[in-house]
């Protein structure tokens, strides 16, 4: 197929620093963003999205860039492991005029499908995803989690998807 790469960006404080002698030094960064935005590199496999983002980076994208240079899709709520909180995970795309294999249609459909997920609404959440952005990563990825599930919400459902891998 080709070389594929994931790419996640996080929005919020992190302390930069080094750490070592003058001969062996390493240089690193620290804080719960951090650790959050590597959680959305691995996602971005689980999900076949290439980049992905985090509520606080979506919302700097939407005030800072006109959607006539950059789409934003919500790909899902999600626990990422090792986590207590859950997260809103989004993906970046191309515009419309650029990248024709997903519509700004489609795309709003698949963002209600992802609301009525959170809502636990999964039978109308399947409902509208039939159809749809068949060779779409996210699109294949909250499908077939929906399946495993028999399209129905734990008793405990919170909205967020609790993934089992890094």
């Amino acid at each position: 197929n080709g070389f594929q790469v994931g790419i996640a960006v996080g929005h919020g404080h992190a302390i930069a620093g080094r750490i070592g002698s003058d001969d062996q030094m390493k240089v690193g960064v620290f804080g719960p963003v951090v650790n959050l935005t590597s959680r959305l590199e691995g996602i971005t496999k689980q999900v076949g999205a290439a980049i992905l983002i985090d509520g606080g980076m979506a919302q700097q994208v939407r005030e800072n860039l006109p959607a006539s240079e950059i789409r934003i899709r919500k790909v899902a709520r999600m626990r990422p492991v090792g986590m207590d909180s859950f997260v809103d995970v989004f993906q970046l795309l191309p515009t419309d005029a650029d990248y024709d294999s997903i519509t700004d249609a489609e795309l709003a459909q698949f963002e209600q499908a992802v609301d009525t997920v959170i809502a636990g609404e999964w039978k109308r959440a399947h409902e509208l995803l039939i159809g749809i952005l068949p060779d779409d990563g996210p699109a294949n990825f909250l499908r077939q989690f929906l399946e495993e599930h028999r399209d129905t919400p734990p008793a405990d459902w919170d909205g967020a998807i609790n993934l089992k891998n890094k």
